[in-house]
């Protein structure tokens, strides 16, 4: 997992060599997503692609853990505030639903070690296969959050 802020640590992208992840933060830092509406859009057809969501947080009980084995996940907040579990993975998790390969979706019951941590608004968090993430969850109270998830194909 990385979390960062893309106003303040772009040069960060410098030390990985992943250049699909560059070009996201990339493409992140030089669009204006006020503009586009919500759902699916293509960046490189299913090789990179991204979905523009809102929802509300919530409490941590009503988001179940989840990992993807096929793409990584790279979360930029537009605007809100939310709390994201992570964990890495471990086979001893209790799994709540099977992997679903259409999906790219495993999801997890208790996840042993979870810690938690804020992304606010120009924060981003990228989580890899061993990752395994909660997002959505409220801080001090239920907050309405603009977030864009990049699916980049491993």
């Amino acid at each position: 997992m990385i979390i960062g802020n893309l106003n303040q640590d772009l040069h960060q992208f410098n030390y990985i060599e992943n250049q699909d992840l560059k070009k996201v933060a990339d493409f992140i830092k030089s669009n204006d997503f006020s503009t586009k509406t919500e759902g699916r859009h293509p960046l490189e057809g299913e090789r990179i692609f991204y979905n523009l969501i809102s929802y509300n947080t919530t409490f941590t009980s009503k988001r179940d853990p989840e990992a993807h084995w096929e793409y990584i996940d790279f979360q930029y907040l537009i605007s809100g505030e939310e709390n994201i579990g992570w964990a890495p993975y471990n086979q001893d998790q209790e799994i709540l639903k099977a992997y679903n390969p259409e999906n790219d979706i495993l999801t997890f019951c208790n996840v042993k070690q979870e810690s938690f941590f804020t992304l606010k608004a120009g924060m981003y968090a990228i989580f890899f296969p061993d990752d395994i993430h909660r997002p959505g969850i409220q801080t001090s109270r239920s907050l309405a959050v603009k977030k864009l998830v990049f699916k980049i194909k491993i």
